[in-house]
C-alpha cells in the first residue's frame, strides 16, 4: 500500500511536471509567434521605407542628370561665344593693323533684336 501510495505521488508529480512542461513550450511557441508576426510587420514597414527611398533616389538622379544637360549645354555655350570673341579680338586686331597702315576703316552698327556690327576696308584710300 506505501508502494502504491509512493507510486501515486509519483505519476502526480510526473503529471504536474509534465503539464508545466507542455505549457512552458507553448508559451514559448506563442513568445516565437509574436516575435514572427512583429519581425514580418517590421519587415513590411522596412521595404515601404526602402521603396521610398528608392523612389527619392532615382527622382534625384534624374534631377542630376538634368543638371549634367544643363552644365554640358553651358559649357558648349560658353566655348562658342569665347570662340566668337576670340574671332571678333581677331578681326579687330586686323582692322587695327590696317588703320596703322593707313587704311581706312568704316563700322557700321545695327541695332535692333540681333545687335550686329561689321566692318569694311577702302582699299583705294589716297594719302
Amino acid at each position: 500500500e506505501e508502494s502504491l501510495k509512493v507510486l501515486e505521488q509519483s505519476k502526480s508529480q510526473w503529471s504536474r511536471e509534465r503539464s508545466l512542461i507542455q505549457e512552458t513550450q507553448q508559451e514559448r511557441l506563442t513568445q516565437a509567434e509574436k516575435a514572427k508576426d512583429s519581425s514580418q510587420r517590421m519587415l513590411i514597414v522596412t521595404n515601404k521605407k526602402l521603396t521610398k527611398y528608392k523612389l527619392k533616389v532615382e527622382q534625384m538622379e534624374s534631377e542630376l542628370s538634368a543638371l549634367r544637360n544643363a552644365c554640358n549645354k553651358y559649357l558648349l555655350d560658353k566655348r562658342s561665344i569665347e570662340a566668337d570673341l576670340s574671332l571678333k579680338a581677331l578681326r579687330l586686331s586686323e582692322l587695327e593693323r590696317l588703320h596703322e597702315e593707313g587704311k581706312e576703316v568704316i563700322f557700321t552698327f545695327k541695332s535692333g533684336p540681333t545687335r550686329t556690327w561689321g566692318a569694311s576696308v577702302r582699299l583705294d584710300h589716297h594719302e
